[in-house]
């Protein structure tokens, strides 16, 4: 059984000394153990390629929370976006605080009333938004899965997770969808709470460089064989992030260093030195 634990209010719910992991933890692994170490084990964050965009897209998405459950209440969504921590400074090359709540506004002008897409209701009576799972694996190992579930909704009759992207890299993303690990967590974890899942719809925000925002929903089915596969592949993972650890060795995977055509928060600590690159990340102040 897994050691209690309490699930914090925001970002990933990922306890590696306990045998919990984050589905974006466990994806950022599977791209990278190095950056995953940094990330997730050291902390670090980079004051200018990351902080922003994780920064700007946490307060989307607790707006976006707000919308689906406060019957697309804007005014509220808009509060609850500027309550986010440290988004007043969140700008960098095409994001400011202000074409945040512009991309809120335009989010509910884009998808209310659309009956296409029903938030599906959970047995609490409440609609299943930011859905918080921690999931043992029926294997023979202690190992549990954890993350959050954006929102689960209907679509043609089968039930999907729906999953928020803020990305400045819509078509880069395009061409990541299946297979991808956290997509594929996602899917099987909602299929243990409803036993049933048809994937994956992703929920893309683009807020490239062009100006205003492109809208758009992608379906990327799963198959009950793919599901199938999720636990021995997060297995898998997790029982390399033990070696890593062990060993204190956290290799670097170069196929995604120019990730959605930029370069890793991490690349100079992995291509030059560590402590050398660590003079141009900060978490909270210089290294």
């Amino acid at each position: 059984m897994t050691t209690q634990f309490t699930i914090p209010e925001r970002g990933p719910i990922c306890f590696p000394e306990l045998e919990v992991y984050d589905a974006s933890a466990l994806a950022a692994f599977e791209r990278c153990p190095f950056a995953y170490n940094m990330r997730y084990n050291r902390r670090v964050v980079s004051d200018q390629a990351s902080a922003v965009p994780l920064t700007w897209g946490g307060a989307i998405h607790e707006a976006l929370a707000f919308l689906l459950t406060h019957e697309w209440d804007v005014a509220g969504a808009v509060q609850e976006y500027w309550k986010y921590p440290g988004i007043g400074d969140a700008t960098d090359k095409h994001r400011t605080p202000e074409k945040g709540e512009a991309l809120v506004r335009a989010y509910k002008e884009r998808w209310a009333g659309n009956k296409d897409y029903k938030t599906l209701t959970g047995e609490d009576g409440k609609p299943m938004v930011e859905v918080a799972f921690v999931l043992p694996l029926d294997l023979d190992v202690n190992i549990t899965l954890a993350g959050r579930i954006d929102c689960g909704v209907e679509h043609g009759g089968i039930e999907y997770v729906l999953d928020h992207k803020t990305t400045g890299s819509m078509y880069f993303l395009m061409n990541d969808l299946r297979p991808q690990l956290q997509f594929d967590i996602y899917s099987w974890a909602f299929r243990t709470l409803r036993e049933r899942c048809g994937g994956i719809i992703v929920d893309i925000m683009d807020v490239g460089k062009k100006g205003g925002f492109e809208l758009a929903r992608v379906v990327s089915p799963r198959s009950t064989w793919e599901m199938d596969q999720v636990p021995v592949q997060a297995a898998n993972h997790a029982r390399h992030i033990q070696l890593c650890k062990s060993l204190d060795v956290w290799p670097t995977y170069r196929t995604h260093c120019f990730r959605y055509n930029r370069q890793c928060d991490y690349a100079n600590c992995c291509m030059h030195n560590v402590e050398v690159g660590l003079k141009e990340v900060r978490e909270g102040g210089e290294e």
